[in-house]
C-alpha cells in the first residue's frame, strides 16, 4: 500500500515500516467494528442480527 507512506518507503527504517503495518491494521480493525456497529444497529430480522454479532467477536 503505497498511499500509507507520507514519506518514501525505501527511505524508512524496518521498525517505522512495521509500526506502520501494525497502525494500518488496527485501523482496519477499528473500520470494521464501526462497519457491525451500524450494520447491527439498522438490522430488523433478529436471526440476521444475531449471525451480525456473531460475526463481530
Amino acid at each position: 500500500m503505497a498511499d500509507q507512506y507520507h514519506e518514501p518507503a525505501h527511505e524508512l527504517s524496518d521498525s517505522t515500516r512495521t509500526l506502520v503495518r501494525m497502525l494500518t491494521s488496527l485501523i482496519e480493525e477499528v473500520e470494521a467494528i464501526n462497519w457491525y456497529e451500524q450494520r447491527i444497529s439498522i438490522e430488523k430480522d433478529s436471526e440476521a442480527k444475531a449471525i451480525l454479532q456473531n460475526a463481530q467477536q
